[in-house]
Parts: structure tokens; C-alpha cells; sequence
């Protein structure tokens, strides 16, 4: 082998190990951000008051309409997701206009996507 070779070999295993090196998508940072914000959330009253509106609103679908089982079943099912894609919508967006700015100000978003 020459020089040139030897430098040419040298520069592709650096690469290569350089580019194994940086993950921009890795589960762990996921997993990192996925735990602070559920930490953060549960910290939140708003969080509490709309988990327990969702659940009485689901609850309360039962009584909503007396027709048969299947009829009664088919408004549960759909209330119950109504309410979950609805409190979900709610939740995402309380949270975000709620632990985005104080994250940033805390600097704890800096720290876990380093």
C-alpha cells in the first residue's frame, strides 16, 4: 500500500465512525423528552381537570340515549372517541403554550437535545 492509500483508507474509516457517531433520530432521546413532558404535565392542574371532565363525559354517554345494545354501544364508542381526540387537542396545545416558554427560560430543552 501506499501513502495515498493508506490516507484515502484512513479518511473513509473516520467517516464512516464519524458518521456512526451522530444519531440525529435516537429512541433515547425520545424516550427523554417523552418522560420530562409527562413529568411536567401531570404537574399541571389543567391536566387533572380535563382528565376528569373527559372521564365524566364518557361516563355520562351511557345515559345519553336508552335504545338497543348495539345502538347504545355505537353512541358510546363514538363519544368516547370524540372526547379523547377533543381533551387530547386541548391538552397538546394547553401544554405546549404552557411548558414550551418555561422549558426555554429553564433551559431544560437545551439540556436534553444535547
Amino acid at each position: 500500500m501506499t501513502n495515498g492509500e493508506n490516507a484515502s483508507t484512513l479518511e473513509q474509516l473516520n467517516a464512516s465512525t464519524s458518521a456512526k457517531r451522530y444519531r440525529p433520530f435516537a429512541f433515547s432521546r425520545i424516550y427523554a423528552i417523552t418522560i420530562n413532558t409527562v413529568t411536567e404535565l401531570t404537574r399541571l392542574k389543567v391536566f387533572y381537570v380535563l382528565l376528569i371532565f373527559g372521564l365524566v363525559l364518557i361516563g355520562s354517554s351511557i345515559f345519553m340515549a336508552q335504545f338497543s345494545f348495539q345502538q347504545e354501544f355505537q353512541i358510546l364508542k363514538d363519544v368516547s372517541l370524540g372526547a379523547i381526540s377533543l381533551f387530547t387537542s386541548l391538552l397538546a396545545i394547553v401544554a405546549t403554550a404552557r411548558l414550551l416558554p418555561q422549558d426555554i427560560e429553564d433551559r431544560t430543552l437545551y439540556t436534553i437535545l444535547a
